[in-house]
Parts: structure tokens; C-alpha cells; sequence
């Protein structure tokens, strides 16, 4: 029976590979879990659409029922595989749910560490999107998270690096064959292109 349970988890846990991205016009949600209302998901779709024509900001917002292995490295590595954000200002960032397991990650490029920093998310998260999801409004959470983030990185541009949007579509060029950047994970001594805020269980 064990054996039984721990291969359904297993099928229910997604590959990175199997991760479908985001970018295109419009679309920067992946809603594997099914947690997100429609009307919540073309909000949160507008408002990275816009944070990203408007300050050059790129931002991917990820559900999935569960990983099979740790939520924040699976959440590191997708950041790493789809190359969230500019190659050269690296700033990117990414709110992952593994709901089944009841984590909340956000991955940050150093390009955005001087405004979105540890202690603010980590404040922002308890104070913003955790309670929401305990009444299991994952919606509601995600876009007040997104309205909190939104808020401070326009109250503080002189500390994030900026990168240029596409000049034709008002975009960041898509780098889905980007190289991969180096984890972020403390202990790793490797080029560190990226940064996660401590999980928080809700």
C-alpha cells in the first residue's frame, strides 16, 4: 500500500521539464494546481504584463499539486531552466506553490536583491499572502502578494538594475534557452545570479 501511495505521488509530481512556461504575450501564470480563478489569473496575467512593459521587470507566478523533492530547489531550478528575467541585469522573479505541500517560494535574480530583500518578503508573505491561503484563497493570496510587490519595487527603482524592454513589443526578448544561473541555495559556492527568501508553510 506504501509502495502504491508513494507512486502516486510520484505521477502527481511534476518535472521541471514538464513545467509548461509561461511566456508569451500576455500569459505569465502556470496554474498547474487549479487554485487560480479565471478572473484572478487575467488580473495577475495584466499586472506582470504591465510591471513588465512599464519598469523591465520579469516575473513568473507557478501552482503545482507537489514536487517530488524540495520544494525551494525544485523552485531554483525551474527559476534556472526558463532564465526568469534580463541575462545581464538578472532581474527576475518567481512565486512557486507546491500546494500539496503547503510551500510558498519566492525566487529572486540579484538584480532586484537591493529592493525585494529576505526580511521583506518574508514580512510581506506573513503578513500579505499566507493568511489568505489558510482560508484557501490562493487567488486572493497570490494577487495581494503581487499588489505588495508591486507597490515597493515602484517605490524604490534607483535600487534595482534595470534592463531595457523589447523595443518592438514593449517586452523582455523570452530567453528560454538561457544558461542556467547559479543556485542560490546557502553553502553553494557557485556564481550566485539568484536568491530565495526563506519558505513559508502556511
Amino acid at each position: 500500500m506504501l509502495f502504491l501511495i508513494v507512486l502516486t505521488l510520484l505521477a502527481q509530481s511534476p518535472q521541471i521539464e514538464s513545467v509548461p512556461n509561461p511566456r508569451s504575450p500576455h500569459e505569465r501564470v502556470t496554474d498547474q494546481a487549479q487554485i487560480i480563478e479565471p478572473v484572478a489569473r487575467d488580473r495577475l496575467n495584466s499586472q506582470i504584463d504591465r510591471l513588465n512593459q512599464e519598469i523591465g521587470v520579469e516575473i513568473a507566478v507557478v501552482t503545482v499539486p507537489s514536487v517530488s523533492g524540495v520544494p525551494r530547489e525544485f523552485a531554483l531550478e525551474l527559476f534556472n531552466y526558463w532564465g526568469i528575467g534580463d541575462a545581464e541585469t538578472n532581474n527576475g522573479f518567481l512565486i512557486f506553490l507546491a500546494v500539496q505541500q503547503r510551500r510558498l517560494e519566492t525566487i529572486t535574480g540579484t538584480g532586484l536583491e537591493g529592493v525585494l530583500t529576505d526580511a521583506w518578503l518574508q514580512q510581506m508573505q506573513d503578513t500579505e499572502m499566507v493568511p489568505l491561503f489558510r482560508s484557501g484563497m490562493f487567488g486572493a493570496g497570490l494577487e495581494a502578494g503581487m499588489k505588495a510587490v508591486e507597490e515597493h519595487l515602484r517605490s524604490a527603482p534607483g535600487e534595482m538594475a534595470s534592463a531595457s524592454p523589447n523595443a518592438d513589443s514593449g517586452r523582455l526578448e523570452p530567453q528560454l534557452n538561457a544558461p542556467a544561473r547559479g543556485p542560490a541555495a546557502k553553502g553553494i559556492s557557485e556564481p550566485d545570479t539568484t536568491r530565495s527568501a526563506t519558505p513559508r508553510p502556511w
